[in-house]
């Protein structure tokens, strides 16, 4: 049975704040049980890339930062169903981080009171103390103090929250979905968003697990980076680019663009070009030591038996609903958890209000008013839809336009690519 209780054992993925309690324990314990059985050092190393800075750049300053990340946190969860049979059904659940938006403290955040350990103490090394998350219980590989060392301790999960960063809310992520068609525009705003998170978590001290290369030694980075690739997903269904994975080079730089430039980095993640996945490839058990993981086959999730629980994240957003709702993929986003948040019943309040108001101060029997009246608003419907229609239109015209000029940069590559093989 599978954890959105259907019979077909997918990888469906629900946000941290609607799972249940066993959900959520068997994340905990799937994640330890990697870090007991030496799999999760594998995934650290593959993350740190300490000793190699332009490796690090060319994962997280081109456009290899959501493919590449995406993969990494797909294997995390193929190793957790491979503990076992209760394991087998496991969906990596996701932090949609704006449901702890707003709060004046750290210690406030719900998710830091949900069994995934709280702020670290200042006092003791910025350990998280924790019972399911202390030194004793889960023992760090990384960024071990000097008072650990000296006293010969296990190295503890280390957090402060941080006065640098924040907690993005709803209605900003949202709007870098709509609002930023290019590729290029919509992944420096929203890995921007993710910065913030990370900063606000470590408090910009190199002595804590999510400032830098070690984060993934924290269970929060993982579903972090996995409301990232729901982000990602939902942003390419938005536009209607999941139903052109195989031509997504005649709508870049909207649908995706490889040619992004940064000084630190020495390569340009094309569609087809095989991923470095370095010390995590060549492990027998990860599907990337038998085949090469791209930036297309990454961006179809349903190839991979993945799809997301919307959430509260699309339920409460009117926004993300009004111009996404017409291209959602419902094999990519769905729910299997039914709720209404206050929001929703709010507009739905509003809005009934607004129609009694207008049509209370017709005069009763003045049915040609009303009748006019309810003509305009269904054009006034019309029109808003004709709007978001031709936004898409515009999109796509534009995209088009664009192709001839990257897929002479595309060509151009392959040459390259072709003789350097030969020589």
């Amino acid at each position: 049975m599978a954890m959105d209780g259907s019979n077909e054992c997918t990888r469906h993925r629900k946000p941290w704040h609607l799972l249940s309690d066993e959900e959520r324990m068997q994340y905990v314990t799937g994640f330890q049980q990697l870090r007991y059985n030496g799999k999760l050092d594998i995934f650290i190393e593959t993350h740190h890339l300490a000793d190699t800075p332009t490796a690090f750049a060319d994962v997280h300053y081109t456009a290899q930062f959501f493919p590449w990340h995406s993969y990494f946190l797909t294997e995390i969860e193929s190793q957790i169903r491979s503990l076992g049979p209760e394991y087998e059904c496991f969906g990596l659940p996701y932090w949609d981080f704006t449901i702890d938006s707003g709060y004046s403290h750290a210690d406030d955040m719900p998710i830091y009171s949900s069994v995934l350990g709280a702020d670290g103490n200042e006092d003791n090394d910025y350990c998280v103390e924790d019972a399911l998350w202390n030194r004793d219980v889960y023992p760090t590989t990384y960024l071990c103090s000097e008072n650990e060392l000296r006293l010969n301790l296990n190295c503890c999960l280390k957090r402060h929250h941080g006065e640098r960063g924040h907690i993005p809310d709803a209605d900003t992520l949202a709007s870098h979905i709509v609002d930023n068609h290019r590729w290029w525009d919509f992944q420096e705003t929203v890995v921007q968003e993710h910065k913030y998170v990370h900063s606000y978590i470590s408090g910009n001290v190199n002595k804590t697990h999510m400032f830098g290369h070690n984060a993934a030694e924290d269970p929060l980075f993982i579903m972090l980076h996995n409301f990232m690739m729901y982000i990602r997903a939902l942003r390419t269904t938005c536009f209607g680019y999941d139903l052109k994975i195989n031509e997504l080079e005649q709508y870049q730089p909207f649908s995706y663009d490889p040619y992004q430039d940064n000084r630190e980095a020495d390569m340009k993640p094309f569609l087809d070009l095989p991923l470095d996945f370095n010390l995590l490839a060549e492990q027998e058990w990860s599907r990337a030591y038998a085949e090469d993981i791209t930036v297309r086959k990454i961006f179809d999730i349903k190839a991979w038996d993945i799809s997301f629980e919307l959430g509260t994240f699309w339920h409460q957003s009117a926004e993300l609903q009004k111009y996404c709702s017409d291209n959602l993929n419902s094999s990519w986003f769905y729910d299997s958890v039914q709720f209404s948040t206050p929001r929703r019943e709010q507009h739905g309040q509003q809005d009934q209000q607004l129609s009694n108001t207008i049509l209370d101060g017709v005069p009763r029997g003045n049915t040609h008013l009303q009748h006019d009246i309810a003509v305009c608003l269904f054009i006034i419907a019309f029109a808003l839809t004709l709007v978001a229609l031709c936004r898409r239109e515009t999109i796509r015209l534009a995209a088009s336009a664009s192709a001839d000029k990257y897929r002479v940069y595309g060509n151009a590559y392959d040459e390259m690519e072709h003789l350097n093989r030969k020589f």
